[in-house]
């Protein structure tokens, strides 16, 4: 630790070599932190857009703390496997539960894809997307694609007549 006095030398001195001391060594520690991934980003080969669906992943701990807050998971449409600022929100999932160091957890969300997104799309989850815990250096290991794309079409009802009455 080093302490130096009037350091803008604004005091006129006779001396002034002698405006700084150090102190002994001393050890700071780091806290331990959790560092939250995503993985094995479960999606159906189709989804009809309008209709709930439940889309499922892990969320695993690999830091050396737990998390201590809560946190929430995003989830997107993406044409492709990285997460952009033009990726498409279609759901969040808010986790206060605390998860320990080197432990995982299987999570589902239900969700309804609007209608407007129909095509060929990747699924991303955004774990921690608003950077609620302190990961310490990874930060940038906290989103996920489905490794296989996503169909999502059109709901086509079936309507079928259950009654007749004539006049």
């Amino acid at each position: 630790l080093l302490l130096r006095v009037d350091s803008a030398g604004y005091q006129a001195e006779r001396n002034e070599d002698n405006n700084l001391r150090a102190s002994a060594a001393i050890a700071l520690t780091l806290p331990a932190v959790p560092d939250l991934v995503i993985e094995d980003v479960q999606v159906p080969a189709v989804i009809e857009a309008g209709k709930a669906v439940t889309l499922q992943w892990t969320q695993r701990n690999q830091g050396e703390g737990a998390t201590t807050r809560g946190w929430y998971d995003e989830v997107y449409l993406s044409s492709d496997a990285q997460w952009s600022n033009s990726d498409i929100y279609i759901g969040a999932l808010y986790t206060n539960t605390a998860l320990a160091a080197g432990a995982s957890r299987e999570v589902s969300l239900s969700l309804t894809i609007p209608r407007e997104y129909t095509g060929t799309w990747y699924v991303i989850v955004r774990g921690d997307a608003y950077d609620a815990l302190e990961e310490l250096h990874d930060e940038d290991n906290n989103d996920q694609a489905s490794t296989a794309t996503v169909q999502v079409v059109v709901a086509v009802e079936d309507l079928v007549p259950t009654a007749i009455t004539a006049p």
